[in-house]
């Protein structure tokens, strides 16, 4: 497959994968209440807060030498185990990214009642018929589901380079280990391979294309005022398959992996090796998460003060800055890393200064994960609720203490999600590493890096500890997300907690 069709089919494929893979845990967290529902919001973002390429290395042992799959692969030859790691490469990636093809398919679920399906139930209608009502009723988000992953896998290089795809992002890639990143952005002539290069610019366009229309989507959006009753697993087999599914769908994307990964240590004590070995770059990392995580916690709480004002031009510079966070989240990250390379030269002397003292790297992670804390914010004005944004309102023109007082109360609501925003931004900037390959400075020890060089070299043991381990770190992360964030979510969907 030639890297034009492959850089439109595979994401689209691995999206729709993912869709399917978000039917079961969605609809459960719609039916779901209580403490149910709390405890399924917590763990949902599991999965994408772990490195994109985990759970395919994962999943890939099971046909390492010795495996029943393996055998039976290598018995095939060299076209089977290179097609068997292409499909492995999209499963993982659908793994990985099913948690925001739920959330979206939530946005749509949310507007169907326990009443409708009833009514149904009382007409007649099977099982398969509400479901085709429901699937009529929600097909938008299902369409945009499918279109938002699609795009998020358009720009991914590492799971798609290591199964050997040849997508533009990929390309790209290996043209900026050529040549300069000036080069890529505006090629003279051909490309270093002896093919006619078509500039990174033309991404651009298509990228402000996509920011815009999230930011059209986030204005055209409304929080549900009137509570639309949840509907229930009515039949015993929607009671105990659609947990099942959504269960198994979960296990498949963290626990079977963090598994194979273990089963496949030799000696125990190569956890503790790991550790000793890459102290220094879970430090690095961990501390760089810090730092982009506040950044994008804080974002966070200025889109929300900007999208919730009465001002005007306030609310049109919070959908400004959702539009361009959403256009920089959809270009692929080594482009990120050296645009902002290009950036940092081109400031001469100044530009080396902050490269030297790290600020590239952070610029560029900021940028990599600006669009959670733009879209939180946005989401926590959109939800907040009507008596705090009257009261807020008609404070506005009190002295400056009554304003001040004003904004903290409708404020102090959304400082919980958007720390959520920042834990969140500060995971997935631990494991990122196609913007920090291009702007990583000397002495900087990155995770992501390490563990992509045991990728390489086929250092399983190695890999294997590292992920284990990992792999618990990341739940509690995760955990800590869902609980700061899925208050918000459930206000947003329409799911107001229950008086009991």
């Amino acid at each position: 497959m030639t890297g034009g069709w492959s850089t439109l089919l595979v994401p689209l494929a691995i999206a729709m994968l993912a869709v399917v893979m978000a039917a079961a845990p969605a609809w459960w967290i719609r039916c779901a209440r209580g403490r149910t529902r709390t405890a399924l919001l917590a763990l949902l973002p599991a999965p994408m807060l772990m490195p994109a390429y985990l759970a395919f290395s994962g999943w890939s042992l099971a046909r390492a030498p010795g495996t029943l799959l393996g055998d039976a692969l290598e018995r095939a030859g060299p076209e089977a185990m290179a097609f068997a790691g292409k499909v492995m490469a999209g499963f993982g990636l659908a793994l990985w990214s099913w948690p925001l093809a739920a959330v979206v398919l939530l946005c749509g679920l949310a507007g169907v009642g326990r009443e409708r399906l009833e009514a149904l139930a009382l007409d007649g209608a099977g099982p398969l018929r509400r479901a085709g009502a429901v699937l009529r009723q929600t097909w938008w988000a299902w369409a945009l589901a499918v279109g938002v992953v699609a795009v998020v896998h358009a720009g991914s290089a590492v799971p798609l380079h290591l199964a050997q795809f040849d997508t533009w992002a990929l390309r790209v890639w290996a043209q900026l280990n050529l040549v300069s990143p000036a080069e890529v952005w505006w090629p003279s002539g051909a490309s270093a391979d002896g093919r006619t290069s078509v500039g990174a610019w033309v991404v651009l366009p298509l990228a402000l294309l996509a920011g815009g229309a999230l930011a059209v989507v986030l204005r055209s959006t409304r929080a549900s005022e009137a509570v639309v009753t949840p509907p229930t697993l009515a039949s015993p087999l929607a009671r105990v398959g659609v947990p099942l599914a959504a269960a198994a769908v979960w296990a498949m994307a963290v626990v079977v992996p963090a598994w194979l990964f273990w089963s496949s240590v030799h000696d125990a004590g190569s956890v503790g090796v790991f550790w000793r070995l890459a102290g220094g770059s879970v430090a690095d990392s961990a501390g760089l998460g810090l730092l982009v995580g506040g950044l994008i916690g804080a974002l966070a709480v200025v889109v929300a003060g900007l999208a919730g004002s009465t001002r005007r031009w306030a609310g049109m510079a919070a959908l400004t800055l959702v539009a361009l966070c959403g256009a920089v989240a959809v270009v692929p990250g080594v482009l990120v890393g050296s645009g902002v390379r290009l950036l940092t030269e081109g400031l001469g002397e100044t530009g080396r200064a902050v490269d030297d003292a790290g600020g590239t790297l952070l610029l560029a992670h900021v940028l990599r994960f600006a669009v959670l804390g733009a879209v939180v914010g946005w989401v926590v004005a959109l939800a907040e609720p009507a008596d705090l944004r009257d009261l807020r309102r008609l404070d506005a023109g009190a002295g400056l203490a009554a304003r001040l007082a004003g904004w903290w109360a409708a404020q102090r609501p959304a400082l919980l999600p958007c720390a959520g925003a920042g834990l969140a931004a500060m995971a997935m900037s631990i494991h990122e590493i196609e913007a920090t390959v291009m702007v990583q400075p000397p002495g900087f020890r990155s995770l992501a890096g390490r563990l992509l060089e045991l990728l390489h070299y086929n250092r399983h043991e190695e890999l294997s500890a590292a992920a284990s381990s990992l792999a618990l770190t990341n739940v509690l992360l995760c955990v800590g997300c869902g609980l700061l964030l899925g208050p918000l979510l459930a206000r947003l969907w329409g799911l107001a907690p229950e008086r009991r």
